[in-house]
């Protein structure tokens, strides 16, 4: 018999009974059985496909941020200060990925990101503050005396 059916005949109904099949085991992330679900944070099967939670949005630009001022002072003083960045807006992201609860990652990145920022920062201001005192050092000195 063709796996098709001839053009004369009427369509063929879908069987009555679907196939039986065996029930699912319940796993560590099932919410747990009775009359009021625990409030527990967000714990993913780690076997599920697509289970993690994405990264912030922001995490990565805090993290490129801050290296990219970390490597530009050490090219030139003035992109350090760009550091402020990184510390105000990772403040307020660590903060944002608290209070999602584990709906989104990401924290690592943005404590890098501030790292690296704040270094940047402190080295240019140091290297400011240096170049401040020996301008007045140099422009007080008078070669006269």
């Amino acid at each position: 018999m063709p796996p098709y059916a001839p053009l004369d005949e009427p369509p063929r109904p879908p069987p009555v009974d679907p196939p039986r099949v065996a029930p699912i085991p319940p796993y560590a992330s099932d919410p747990p059985t009775g009359d009021r679900p625990r409030a527990v944070p967000w714990h993913p099967d780690p076997w599920q496909p697509g289970a993690w939670a994405p990264d912030h949005p922001r995490s990565g630009t805090v993290l490129a941020v801050g290296i990219a001022t970390l490597v530009g002072t050490f090219l030139c003083v003035v992109p350090g200060l760009g550091g402020l960045y990184p510390l105000i807006v990772g403040r307020r992201v660590r903060q944002e990925i608290r209070d999602a609860g584990g709906s989104v990652r990401g924290d690592g990145k943005v404590v890098a990101g501030m790292v690296c920022g704040g270094i940047a920062f402190g080295i240019s201001l140091l290297l400011c503050l240096a170049v401040l005192i020996s301008a007045t050092f140099f422009l007080s000195f008078d070669p006269a005396s």
